[in-house]
Parts: structure tokens; C-alpha cells; sequence
């Protein structure tokens, strides 16, 4: 029985199919940044895609609700407009506004993507092991109360800062890890 709290994902081929399309958006958006001309075109075109996708997606949410836990044909269209929006603004307050200070701590993240998401992946199912999982849940749920929605939001927070910690410790040290 899933209970929400299994690493296993329930959505089958279906969640297959949606995210390959994630995937082919995204290419889709990267092709139309590198055919922009300068920095303004290359927002302007992510930012028109991203609105668009959001649009049909809301659009087709009235006949398919936007459901991440089956990834439907409306939560990717939303959710790839809402991200291609987010490139846009991003580039325009980076590359155009020359406002980079604040965006360092996705140049940690980015340097080792992947290492960082696969360690993700892997120390909530150590920490449940090693039992330093309870003793975080159990810390924060002993602030806000047991089942509170507030002690889950702050044991993702807390494995978010490890994360975030690591990210910056290699980005420090300049260690690239390539997968």
C-alpha cells in the first residue's frame, strides 16, 4: 500500500509520457533562447512560450485538473509555462539588470546538479535507517506538534539547507563532479 511516504512513484507510463514532454519543453525553451539575437529577444521568446503553456494549461484544467501525482497534460503545461516565465525573469534580472549577487546560490546548485539531486535522493532514506531522521521530524514536530504540516515543512527545509550546505562546500572547494 502507498502512503505517500514511499520513494516509490505511482505513476507508471503515464508519468513517463508527461515527463518526456517536461523534458521536451525545456528543449523546446532552450532552442528558443539561442535564437535570440540579444538578451532582450532571447527573454521575450521564453517568456511568450512560458505564458503560452500556462495558458493552454489553466485552459485545459477545467477538463483535466492540474495533478502532480498522476502528471497530468494540464499540471505540465502549467508548470513549464510557470518555469520558462521564471527563466525569463531570471535572465532579465541576471543578464540584463546586472543583478547577480542575490543568484550565487544557483550557481552552487548548478555546478553539481546532479551529484547534489542524487544525494537528495539518497539521505532521506539514510537518515531513516540511521533513525536521524526521527530526531529531525521528531524536533521539529515537538515545535509545531505531531502531524503538524508546519513539522514537515521544516524537516524539507532543513534537508533543502544540507543540500544548499553541500552544494556551496564543492562549489567553495571548485569540485565539479560529473555524472
Amino acid at each position: 500500500m502507498l502512503d505517500g511516504r514511499t520513494p516509490v512513484d505511482p505513476e507508471g507510463l503515464v508519468g513517463v509520457i508527461s515527463g518526456i514532454a517536461h523534458a521536451m519543453i525545456g528543449v523546446i525553451c532552450g532552442k528558443a533562447i539561442m535564437k535570440g539575437k540579444d538578451v532582450g529577444e532571447k527573454i521575450m521568446n521564453v517568456v511568450v512560450i512560458g505564458a503560452a503553456l500556462g495558458i493552454v494549461g489553466y485552459l485545459i484544467s477545467y477538463g483535466l485538473p492540474i495533478n502532480k501525482r498522476i502528471w497530468s497534460p494540464s499540471y505540465v503545461l502549467v508548470t513549464c509555462g510557470m518555469g520558462a516565465c521564471l527563466l525569463g525573469l531570471f535572465t532579465w534580472l541576471i543578464d540584463l539588470k546586472g543583478y547577480t549577487k542575490w543568484s550565487t546560490v544557483f550557481q552552487w546548485f548548478g555546478m553539481n546538479a546532479l551529484f547534489v539531486y542524487i544525494v537528495s535522493e539518497i539521505f532521506p532514506s539514510v537518515f531513516g535507517v540511521t533513525g536521524i531522521s526521527g530526531l529531525l521530524f521528531d524536533g521539529w514536530a515537538s515545535i509545531f506538534g505531531p502531524g503538524s504540516p508546519w513539522s514537515f515543512l521544516f524537516y524539507a527545509l532543513t534537508l533543502v539547507a544540507m543540500m544548499a550546505f553541500l552544494a556551496w562546500l564543492l562549489f567553495r572547494k571548485k569540485i565539479i563532479i560529473k555524472i
